[in-house]
């Protein structure tokens, strides 16, 4: 598939735009495409979330929210996300940084999940390996990665770019970004496409190719106390039209929203 390059910049221009009211927040470090505003501490997560329905017949109801972990200059532990960061190349201050990363990918299903998966195998989440260079630029950080699989689940790999604008507005941090991201035949064909014995009057086979999606969201924190702070954020991914002309996929639009207060430690 031939990325759309029109699209891409239609996509990020509304977030470079916003550079023209307000002024970065120095505070925030964007490292490895997450965004945080401590270092050196352990934090705690707890909230609440809401999500469009990825499959047909799917019934998502809100759900909690729970994440732990630690960041620090070059290590970063997410649990939440099950990924494991470590910057080997650069500084804060500097224009690149390069880290390499441990994470889980895809969308982990059984036929339980929903209607339309009745009758078809088990997908697993990955254990993928993958490099991240962040480009810390004068109005943001342009963060890129490229990962692949190590467990062979769907055996291809992913990749893209993301955008931050992180900016302050009086004590509070809100960060929009931006973002295209790039998935292999084999991821495609793995999370969303349909086997020969897995096919039903009312879900035909179907083989996946490779695809590009694309994500509009932002984070916003509002610090509390020294300790406390609460976060809210919202994303929008427009699916690529080789994952959502699958038979099993509900929508091409997606979203997902939640709130959580956090406590650093």
């Amino acid at each position: 598939m031939v990325i759309n390059m029109k699209s891409t910049i239609f996509i990020l221009l509304p977030i470079i735009a916003l550079s023209s009211v307000a002024h970065a927040n120095n505070d925030i470090q964007i490292r490895n495409g997450s965004i945080y505003t401590k270092k050196d501490t352990w934090f705690l997560e707890i909230g609440g979330g809401a999500s469009s329905d990825l499959f047909k017949s799917q019934d998502n109801h809100p759900s909690p929210i729970f994440n732990t972990g630690y960041y620090s200059d070059d290590l970063n532990v997410d649990i939440g996300s099950h990924t494991v960061s470590y910057r080997f190349y650069g500084q804060n201050e500097d224009l690149i940084n390069f880290s390499s990363y441990l994470n889980t990918a895809g969308v982990a299903y059984s036929q339980n999940d929903a209607d339309v998966l009745a009758g078809m195998d088990s997908r697993d989440a990955s254990f993928d390996f993958g490099l991240n260079t962040d480009f810390n630029l004068e109005n943001g950080t342009l963060t890129t990665y490229i990962q692949h699989d190590l467990s062979n689940k769907y055996g291809g790999f992913i990749g893209g770019a993301k955008y931050f604008y992180p900016m302050k507005i009086e004590t509070i941090d809100f960060v929009p970004y931006a973002g295209v991201s790039y998935q292999s035949a084999d991821y495609v064909d793995y999370y969303f496409g349909v086997k020969e014995h897995e096919a039903n009057k009312k879900r035909q086979q179907y083989k996946g190719q490779s695809d590009v999606s694309y994500e509009l969201g932002y984070k916003l924190i509002i610090p509390i106390s020294e300790n406390w702070d609460i976060t809210q954020t919202s994303s929008y991914t427009r699916l690529g039209d080789n994952i959502s002309d699958s038979p099993i996929v509900d929508s091409p639009n997606q979203w997902v929203v939640g709130a959580t207060a956090a406590y650093s430690f």
